[in-house]
């Protein structure tokens, strides 16, 4: 099992909270973000099953689970 725990681009707010308080901390590092669904089709395609968790209901940012079984 392989657990991923990242940062989605929606809910769109969520994502502009999320981005500002990754700028806010790591201002000299270059920040690249992608939709779930583009990381879940990744994921599945080199062979994963997945199931996604949307870790922000109830909390202001944009994150996501992936769990990941071979």
């Amino acid at each position: 099992m392989l657990i991923i725990q990242d940062v989605d681009t929606s809910p769109y707010w969520k994502f502009w909270l999320t981005y500002l308080s990754d700028f806010l901390q790591h201002s000299k590092e270059k920040l690249f973000y992608q939709p779930a669904k583009e990381i879940e089709d990744n994921i599945k395609r080199i062979g994963f099953k997945v199931d996604t968790i949307e870790a922000h209901k109830g909390y202001p940012v944009a994150d996501i689970i992936f769990l990941c079984k071979k």
